[in-house]
């Protein structure tokens, strides 16, 4: 049994399991020599959409052999079946961040439960990407809803086996790829695997039960002491892909709805918006009253964005990582400002579109050079 106050830690020191808050959480215990602490987000949360009162909550294997977090209001199950006796299971993190229930029988020993089946937002070397259809598992990471909010956000990270890619994908809709892995076991979309920064190997399985990606990590006698052991790719609640103490392999910032660089896909774009419109973060005065706000706990900033986006009539937003909107429909003002005026989100307009009559001046022109060269 493990009570709120308690923690288990994983046998290298690395990985601690508690209840932090109102989540049962792994963290990493690591604290980056370079002044990065990388124990600030959970790895994994059991219980993510499910807060649970704090300090009378605890983790047990119950007399039915399930694996619960017990709490004032009921209970949790992370594992129900097939039951076993209590008496032969065993809970242990292990040394990866891994967090398993085994059971063990005539000195074999079965793993019936693991978290790196149930990933949250974080991929820890040795996790995988992908599905396999005998164990009924579909391993895929998806963001948080705020910066402080591990309800399921608008950001997902999945293996596409048929392109051989990684993809982000914005409610659904495909808003990045890693470009298919080569040859020399790299992505087009990621910085290239190196001993010092981006110390990965790619692990590719495709043998009609599973289809998955997972990296493990490599390193020479110069690698940093703390990237060999430490690694975990982070999907963030904008997008991003960061790593611990590593540079960013994906700032979503780069994807600005027309790049199409970079594995950046191209945005649907409304009739009224420009060519070269987009959203940027901008001290301004706001002196209209004409603000429209959704209180929906569902919507993540990037929602707000996209629904702007939509929008002719919306300006921009506000610059926060709560849930829900504030969506500002009249004009900003960046006269005059002191430094002391608040953030939003500005859809800054791109260059109007030239009159019908004029790109067609122009077709004609292109086709008379083409007719006079040949």
């Amino acid at each position: 049994m493990l009570n709120f106050s308690d923690q288990l830690v994983s046998t290298n020191g690395l990985y601690a399991l508690r209840f932090s808050g109102k989540y049962l959480a792994i963290n990493c215990t690591y604290v980056n020599t370079e002044g990065g602490d990388l124990s600030d987000h959970a790895v994994w949360l059991a219980n993510r959409d499910k807060p649970i009162a704090e300090k009378s909550s605890y983790l047990t294997v119950d007399d039915a052999g399930k694996l619960i977090i017990k709490h004032p209001d009921g209970q949790i199950e992370l594992y129900s079946g097939p039951f076993a006796s209590p008496e032969n299971l065993t809970a242990e993190l292990e040394d990866n961040g891994n967090f398993v229930l085994k059971a063990n029988s005539g000195g074999q020993t079965q793993i019936l439960w693991e978290s790196f089946d149930n990933p949250t937002d974080t991929l820890l070397p040795g996790m995988k990407l992908g599905f396999n259809s005998k164990k009924n598992k579909n391993w895929s990471l998806t963001s948080w809803l705020g910066e402080e909010t591990p309800t399921l956000g608008a950001f997902t990270m999945e293996w596409d086996y048929i392109k051989r890619e990684i993809i982000v994908k914005r409610r659904g809709v495909i808003f990045w790829t890693s470009g298919t892995l080569t040859s020399d076991e790299s992505f087009a979309n990621i910085p290239f695997p190196d001993p010092y920064n981006h110390n990965y190997r790619f692990d590719i399985v495709s043998n009609g039960e599973e289809e998955s990606v997972s990296y493990r990590l490599y390193f020479i006698e110069f690698t940093p002491v703390e990237r060999r052991n430490i690694s975990r790719w982070f999907l963030d609640y904008d997008g991003s892909i960061r790593d611990a103490g590593r540079p960013t392999i994906l700032s979503s910032a780069t994807c600005d709805g027309y790049i199409t660089k970079y594995g950046c896909v191209k945005w649907e774009l409304p009739n009224c918006r420009n060519d070269g419109s987009k959203f940027e973060l901008r001290i301004s005065n706001y002196h209209s009253d004409d603000v429209a706000y959704d209180e929906n706990q569902s919507l993540s900033f990037s929602d707000c964005k996209d629904l702007c986006w939509k929008d002719c009539n919306c300006t921009g937003i506000r610059n926060h990582v709560l849930t829900g909107c504030s969506f500002y429909r009249g004009p900003f003002d960046f006269t005059g400002l002191t430094g002391n005026e608040p953030q939003f989100y500005a859809i800054i307009p791109g260059p109007p579109r030239p009159p019908l009559n004029e790109v067609w001046k122009w077709i004609v022109i292109a086709l008379a050079i083409v007719v006079f060269a040949a």
